[in-house]
């Protein structure tokens, strides 16, 4: 079985499509895609609230290394970037994971950042020494933190601000 496809450019493509893909495709297609487009989207996937899966979707990795979470590089977590300008927010905070896991502030000795996804190839990557935990006596700490939230909001001037 194939399955044609437009890809970059606008070119058209047959790809074969193999028996446990076309079941699960067959299968979206009958219990889940209607009811998420409501009859109005002529794209094939969509995200759960029924819109078209933009060709944008960056995925940001980011990794601690010897902090919290363990020895070595720890997964801290991992988001999309937001399209138009790739921008993200995240603050080493604690936080609530969404399986209900308490997590500590990520704070390591190093960081690494890997980004994945259209039009990045290779994937980009990033290593870096880590920041201290934060004192908010520390007024090196402080201006820092505000210097950071400065460039933050002029990177994202097309975006929703970040929640506090």
């Amino acid at each position: 079985e194939t399955v044609h496809v437009r890809g970059k450019g606008g070119k058209e493509r047959v790809v074969p499509l193999g028996e446990e893909a076309s079941y699960w495709l067959r299968r979206y297609l009958r219990d889940a895609r209607s009811e998420l487009a409501r009859g109005a989207e002529e794209r094939l996937f969509l995200s759960a609230r029924g819109r078209p899966l933009d060709t944008y979707g960056r995925v940001v990795y980011l990794d601690t290394f010897d902090s919290a979470y363990g020895t070595g590089w720890r997964r801290e977590n991992a988001f999309v970037a937001r399209n138009p300008d790739g921008t993200f927010c995240y603050g080493f905070v604690p936080h609530v994971t969404a399986e209900g896991e308490r997590r500590p502030p990520g704070n390591g000795s190093r960081y690494r950042v890997a980004v994945s996804g259209p039009g990045v190839t290779p994937d980009v990557a990033w290593e870096g020494t880590g920041l201290s935990d934060f004192d908010r006596a520390n007024t090196d700490h402080v201006a820092l933190e505000a210097r950071m939230n400065d460039l933050q909001r002029t990177l994202m001037a097309r975006s929703s601000p970040c929640h506090v």
